[in-house]
C-alpha cells in the first residue's frame, strides 16, 4: 500500500496493532513512501549495521541495512529521493509512545 508521510502518525500505528496477531495468513501490512527525502542519516548497532533517520518528523529503524548501496545512495550528488517500505510500528523508549517505520528496503532514485 503506497502512503503518504502525512498520514503516518501514532492513531495509525495502534489502529495496526489491532489486526494482529500477524503471521501465515495474516501478514502484517507493509506501506511504501514514495519520492521521500531520507535525513539525519547514522548508524547504530555493535557493528554499525543498523540505521536511524527521518522521513520528515517520522522516525525510521532499518535492521541490516546494505552498506555499500547506501553509501552510494546517500551522496546526494547523485541521488535525490527514494522509495521507503516498511512496517509501521509504535516505538517505546523511556515511557514515550512514537511512531516509527521499520523500513524493510531501501530504494534509491537516479537523478
Amino acid at each position: 500500500l503506497t502512503i503518504e508521510p502525512y498520514e503516518i502518525d501514532l492513531g495509525l500505528a495502534y489502529d495496526l496493532l489491532n489486526i494482529e496477531p500477524c503471521g501465515k495468513g495474516n501478514p502484517k501490512p507493509a506501506f511504501m513512501l514514495k519520492n521521500v527525502a531520507i535525513n539525519s542519516w547514522r548508524t547504530v548497532g555493535t557493528s554499525n549495521d543498523h540505521a536511524i533517520f527521518e522521513i520528515g518528523n517520522i522516525r525510521c529503524i532499518y535492521f541490516n541495512f546494505n552498506k555499500s548501496l547506501m553509501d552510494k545512495a546517500l551522496n546526494k550528488d547523485k541521488m535525490a529521493s527514494f522509495d521507503v517500505l516498511g512496517h509501521i510500528d509504535v516505538n517505546e523508549w523511556n515511557g514515550n509512545q512514537n511512531v516509527q517505520i521499520r523500513v524493510l528496503e531501501i530504494i534509491p532514485h537516479e537523478r
